[in-house]
């Protein structure tokens, strides 16, 4: 199918302009090139072309239109099953916030996927709050640490947990909805994303920890209950590589995975 007629397929079918169906296949082609590292698209980098990786921006998956000439009205072979299976893959991954900001060039989706990842995120601390309840905990969820008197710039707990029954036991959870890491370099990322260091993603929840650790008398207050110490966890949605850590590289919060909550909390 010529590229001309394949325009005009599209816009026929989904009822768009001759000129929004060509913006629509150029984002979705895949084209001949000089070299298979070698001229990539705008917004496109090597990695996106390397095969051992997971969501590629230069993929048979994210561009199923396949190009094979560069006749002036090229031709494309098109399988009307894998486009299916793409625009599918792009827009349910796209509505789970499974890509990350980068993997979009406009400020719109970018800004979808943020808001995709808090709506995710939301989702699971209250899948984790309804959890710890069934073991008898009681709860709080999104409790920002001026309350207590610190400086706002601590954020929030993403769960605070306690009971009395048999014995007194405090939680101060964070909750992570993670991608999965699916390869050797994807591991490694995640790793470094939380290894503790300034800035990083596990930096605040490690300062809060030791805040309430510093003023223990504060929580207390709060809490109306006796209380000598606390526990710090951060939960995931699934296993991860940061569960595997040596127990003397860890900083001072443990990670644990939502299918082992009853073990661990019940």
């Amino acid at each position: 199918m010529r590229r001309e007629e394949l325009i005009s397929l599209i816009s026929s079918q989904i009822s768009v302009s001759h000129e929004q169906a060509g913006n629509f296949l150029e984002k979705l082609r895949i084209y001949p090139r000089e070299a298979w590292d070698a001229g990539l698209p705008a917004g496109c980098e090597l990695s996106d072309v390397y095969p051992w990786k997971f969501k590629r921006r230069f993929s048979l998956l994210r561009r199923p239109f396949i190009q094979i000439d560069k006749a002036e009205n090229p031709k494309f072979l098109v399988s009307p099953l894998l486009v299916r299976q793409a625009i599918r893959y792009l827009t349910e991954t796209s509505y789970e916030g499974e890509f990350s900001q980068e993997f979009f060039q406009t400020e719109s989706m970018r800004r979808f996927c943020d808001h995709a990842v808090k709506r995710r995120s939301s989702s699971f601390v209250q899948r984790v709050s309804k959890k710890l309840e069934s073991f008898g905990y009681q709860t709080r969820i999104d409790t920002k640490m001026s309350i207590f008197g610190a400086s706002s710039t601590f954020g929030d707990v993403d769960i605070l947990a306690w009971k009395t029954d048999p014995t007194t036991q405090v939680l101060v959870l964070e909750c992570k909805a993670l991608r999965n890491a699916r390869s050797t370099s994807e591991i490694l990322s995640q790793l470094n994303e939380f290894e503790g260091d300034a800035d990083d993603k596990l930096a605040r929840h490690l300062a809060r920890v030791q805040w309430l650790t510093d003023n223990i008398n504060v929580l207390q207050r709060f809490l109306k209950i006796d209380l000598t110490g606390f526990q710090a966890w951060v939960i995931t949605s699934h296993t991860v590589p940061m569960q595997f850590i040596p127990k003397d590289m860890k900083k001072k919060s443990h990670f644990i995975d939502y299918s082992y909550l009853a073990e661990h909390f019940s």
